[in-house]
């Protein structure tokens, strides 16, 4: 126990358990906070969801909307079960980026008692561990991992 708390190397396995708490915890909480909501309003959230400046041009409210739900249900599922690890986090981060940076631009970075509208901080809060995703993957208790090693198998 010793040896596990204040050492700086981690078993394989222990690693890939703590990948998978993180894959499921990020994605559940994305999903039934900010996903499911979406979906259960869509028709009143469609007519004014917010279009990033950046892509006003080719974006409407609707399709907007559709994109951050996508993000926030499909590409949280896909965490959950360790498909497409990266690319999943990967949109998770894009979308997250975009909130915190285009559509609360305006906004302070941190939440303070009282405050009315809205902050950055949650959206760079779940920046973090999607960009940890993404670099490392989503460890051995993946689909992905599965896959791989399949794929070795075959090309061998």
């Amino acid at each position: 126990m010793k040896k596990m708390l204040f050492s700086n190397q981690l078993p394989q396995s222990l690693l890939s358990v703590a990948l998978l708490l993180l894959r499921c915890a990020v994605a559940m909480l994305m999903f039934f906070g900010h996903g499911l909501p979406k979906i259960q309003k869509f028709d009143e959230m469609s007519e004014k969801f917010p279009v990033p400046a950046i892509f006003a041009r080719w974006m409407n409210s609707t399709t907007s909307l559709g994109l951050v739900i996508f993000a926030e249900v499909l590409c949280c599922a896909f965490l959950v079960l360790g498909i497409a690890t990266r690319w999943s986090a990967a949109m998770l981060a894009i979308v997250m980026l975009v909130a915190a940076f285009s559509i609360h631009a305006a906004d302070p970075l941190f939440y303070h008692p009282g405050m009315t509208g809205g902050f950055k901080e949650l959206a760079v809060l779940y920046v973090v561990p999607a960009v940890f995703l993404l670099l490392t993957g989503g460890g051995s208790f993946a689909i992905d991992a599965r896959l791989n090693r399949e794929k070795r198998r075959m090309f061998r």
